[in-house]
This record gives structure tokens, sequence and C-alpha cells, in this order.
């Protein structure tokens, strides 16, 4: 079978044209790899300015025993009478950057009398710097560990929590370390 130069152009034509489509396949790959990876820094990029746009405004509820005379007096005697209080006098205060809004705890009224009343209660809007608000709070106790805790959202409706460890030292009850977590969709993610 001779080859004419006609059929020799054509097979160098067609092998020029499946180079150059090959050189185009892998040039369009590297392009869109780049791309892909340029798409993903402004992604991560606009992630962490939300997040700082968030943070300019992030409330922070601290949690602290009462410091009345009271208070003490009602502490030494619920650690003289249990191990596991039932409650004792808070104060909260928004040691955050901007309001607090929705804050909401569990609480005990009334732990001197014989028939405690639990509730759910609802403080509003705690405002940064606005004067400490008193409760007389619950003491909750997961796997041995009691804890104080309450929940609240930002300007932006993200569910925050606030806890501290109920600690006994010397003889009577002190409070832990201040945790706070971001609630999403009633789960905690770490802070």
């Amino acid at each position: 079978m001779d080859m004419t130069i006609t059929d020799w152009i054509q097979a160098i034509s067609t092998l020029v044209l499946v180079g150059v489509t090959a050189f185009y396949a892998w040039k369009t790959h590297n392009l869109s790899k780049a791309t892909e990876k340029q798409v993903n820094a402004s992604v991560k990029m606009a992630e962490e300015m939300a997040q700082t746009r968030y943070d300019t405004v992030r409330p922070v509820i601290d949690i602290q025993l009462g410091t009345s005379a009271n208070d003490y007096i009602e502490r030494g005697l619920a650690h003289k009478a249990t191990t596991h209080p039932k409650g004792l006098n808070c104060i909260l205060a928004n040691i955050g950057l901007g309001p607090a809004l929705d804050v909401h705890s569990h609480m005990i009224i009334g732990i001197a009398t014989p028939k405690p009343e639990e509730l759910d209660y609802n403080f509003g809007v705690i405002a940064v710097g606005e004067p400490e608000k008193q409760l007389c709070q619950a003491v909750h106790e997961k796997e041995g560990v009691m804890y104080f805790d309450v929940q609240y959202r930002d300007v932006f409706g993200r569910l925050f929590e606030s806890k501290r460890e109920l600690v006994e030292e010397k003889g009577n009850w002190t409070l832990g370390p201040l945790r706070t977590s971001v609630m999403e969709n009633g789960a905690k993610q770490n802070d």
C-alpha cells in the first residue's frame, strides 16, 4: 500500500491536531485546578471575614457566685446540708463585645423552702456593661460534675452557652473557669 503525498499530509495534519488538542486539554485542566484553588481561597477568606464580623459583636455571659452576706451564708448552709446543692445565688454579667439576647437559664426559686420551684427563666437582653443580674441558679449535674449554665443569642441569632463548674474547695463552694461554646442545631461546637 503506497501512500501518496496527500495521505502523508492528512496523517501529519491528524497527528498535529491530536497534539494540539491534547495540549489544550492539559492546559485547560491546569487552569481549572488553579481556578478551583482560587475559589477555595476566596470562600475561606469570606468565612474568615464573616467570623470576624460575628466576633465584633459577640456576647459572653459570665457567671459568678453572689457576693452579699446572705449569699455567703446560703453557700455555707448549702455546703453543710449536702454535697450536692440544689441552687445558689449567682450574678450574670455580659463581658463580651455585643448585647446578649434571649438570655435564659434553668433556675430554682425558693431553695430554702420545703418544695422549691424549678423554672426556665428568661432574662431578656443583657447589654455590655449593664448592671449585673442576680438569680437563684439551679445546679445541674452530669457524670458527677456540678455546673451552672446559661444560654443566649447574639445579634446574628447564633446560640451560645456559658458554663462554670461548681467546685468544693476548703469547705466552701467556688466556681471553676468560664467555658463558652457555640451551639449549632442544639450541638456544641468547640469555641
